[in-house]
């Protein structure tokens, strides 16, 4: 996700010639709505929830990506803000209910250990995917570069939504 908010930014200053302000303002949806949903659904945070919130998560995550790989060729702002809104919706899905997945499933002796090495993987799969998202863009033209990017996340996110249905418990 770290790095779909570096590439779309770069992708809405350098190919669509959009200034910091109004790029920012296209990027408030990915930023604002993880907030909004973590709330709504902060009752819906027990380990009977984990598996639908994850793995549909990650499903509907890959349509906001999808959505995103369309705007390379025909760049709508309201477009690339409405696949940037699911992005945003989904981690406020994802993200808590990864949390207490770890924390429910680890020894309470252990808790801090599980959060801290929770947060480090996240922290890594950031700086990675800026990395990769990064080098793929700029290895091509602005906007297959962007198509390519995004594309790969649609793919990873589909990939996550199969082993997380899999392997998480339905109750």
């Amino acid at each position: 996700m770290y790095g779909i908010l570096f590439v779309e930014s770069i992708y809405l200053q350098n190919a669509l010639s959009l200034g910091p302000f109004t790029a920012g303002a296209v990027l408030t949806p990915f930023t604002l709505f993880p907030t909004i949903v973590s709330r709504l659904l902060s009752s819906r945070n027990g380990p009977r929830y984990l598996r639908p919130r994850i793995s549909l998560g990650f499903a509907i995550a890959a349509i906001g990506s999808a959505t995103l790989v369309a705007t390379s060729f025909v760049p709508t702002l309201w477009l690339i803000a409405a696949g940037l809104g699911i992005l945003g919706a989904t981690m406020g899905s994802i993200m808590p209910a990864m949390t207490v997945g770890v924390l429910t499933s680890s020894d309470p002796k252990h808790s801090g250990l599980a959060s801290g090495l929770l947060n480090a993987s996240r922290q890594v799969g950031g700086t990675v995917g800026v990395a990769l998202l990064g080098t793929i863009m700029q290895s091509f033209s602005l906007a297959t570069g962007f198509a390519c990017a995004t594309g790969l996340t649609v793919v990873v996110l589909l990939v996550g939504a199969n082993i997380s249905g899999r392997l998480l418990p339905r109750k």
